[in-house]
């Protein structure tokens, strides 16, 4: 039924300049965790950010405040000055 892709994960310094609408993201802030999909990130890599996700929330033993997911933002403003 198919095969499993490797998704690997790594801890990046927190700067945009590593986002991209590749690939999915979490931001870990205490009480509060994002996971942002990318517009052409995989299923493969959404699914293993939500793991991420939720092992983060369960080593928190429930104690979140909340879970923001963020599916494929493109930024469509100009840059011109």
């Amino acid at each position: 039924t198919g095969f499993d892709k490797h998704v690997q994960v790594y801890q990046v310094e927190l700067d945009a300049k590593h986002l991209n609408n590749a690939h999915a993201f979490v931001l870990d802030c205490g009480r509060t965790i994002y996971q942002f999909n990318g517009v052409n990130s995989s299923s493969w890599d959404k699914r293993k950010a939500s793991v991420v996700v939720d092992e983060l929330q369960a080593s928190r033993y429930g104690k979140m405040e909340a879970v923001v997911v963020i599916d494929g933002l493109q930024d469509n403003s100009s840059n011109d000055t």
